[in-house]
């Protein structure tokens, strides 16, 4: 029977699998610290490879990506972040 420490130690996510995952979720690192309690510095240190991804982070991620894939699929496009929306309006105005 395994224990905690099998948990800690299971291969985890790489940076480049957490900014692309990000980049999924349209989330910003800042967005991730916030959401998780995490430091904006621990984040930019994981997206770099510098810090490993927690085991409970890189399921988190793969939870919100599942509901992500779900709505997509069965409910409305996601519901995109301020930031790209309101780049999506000022690309609308300027083609108007």
């Amino acid at each position: 029977m395994g224990g905690m420490s099998d948990t800690h130690t299971a291969p985890t996510m790489t940076g480049d699998q957490l900014k692309q995952a990000l980049d999924s979720l349209d989330w910003t690192q800042a967005e991730l610290a916030a959401r998780t309690g995490l430091h904006k510095d621990s984040v930019w240190r994981m997206t770099a490879g510098r810090l490993a991804v927690p085991v409970w982070l890189k399921h988190h991620i793969e939870l919100l990506l599942a509901g992500r894939q779900f709505f997509d699929a069965h409910v409305a496009p996601w519901p995109r972040s301020r930031k790209t929306a309101a780049d999506d309006q000022s690309a609308g105005g300027a083609g108007a």
